[in-house]
């Protein structure tokens, strides 16, 4: 038997094996460790305004996992919209790192995984927007996008084409361009 994260590597070793015996999962999360707690709260601890709409982004500042594509939408999005962007995972050295601060996001740094929760609380809608390559490829559902479903936080990102089953249309939207990110 295999466990697999992703739909290609699934289909690839239906190739050579049954593929009742190949089964695809996502995030090994205990959701009881994962609750949200309320959005007035989490963004008043943040300090961040309860009026504005709120995207969340947790991972490496890298091109290989769409932060420049993020930070266009973001920039299109703040023309249209009061919009905040919260930025976790990156670090100086990151590619991306120095547009992440010329955007204007909240550039949190690395957080504590135990203390996500507050940042995805206070969040309308976690954005991957990846659209090709092997993070797609082999990354499965990864595990802040699981995390963030757990908060009840929608996702826009390609990763939700790894979900089982079509269920992923009630938790988000999978984008086909940055323009669509938007």
């Amino acid at each position: 038997y295999f466990s697999v994260i992703s739909v290609y590597e699934k289909e690839y070793l239906s190739n050579f094996m049954d593929s009742e015996k190949i089964k695809l999962e996502q995030g090994r999360k205990h959701f009881d460790d994962w609750k949200p707690i309320d959005k007035t709260e989490a963004r008043n601890k943040l300090g961040i305004n309860p009026n504005k709409k709120v995207i969340i982004y947790i991972g490496y500042y890298y091109p290989l996992k769409g932060v420049d594509v993020l930070l266009y939408a973001f920039k299109e999005l703040k023309r249209m919209y009061d919009v905040e962007l919260i930025m976790i995972g990156g670090k100086p050295s990151d590619p991306l790192y120095h547009l992440v601060i010329e955007s204007g996001a909240i550039e949190f740094g690395r957080v504590p995984n135990n203390e996500l929760t507050l940042f995805l609380s206070a969040s309308d809608v976690y954005c991957a927007s990846v659209f090709e390559g092997t993070w797609i490829k082999f990354g499965g559902t990864s595990t802040a996008i699981i995390e963030a479903l757990a908060c009840n936080v929608p996702v826009v990102s390609n990763q939700l084409i790894h979900f089982p089953t079509d269920e992923w249309k009630k938790v988000g939207e999978i984008p086909k361009n940055g323009e669509d990110v938007i």
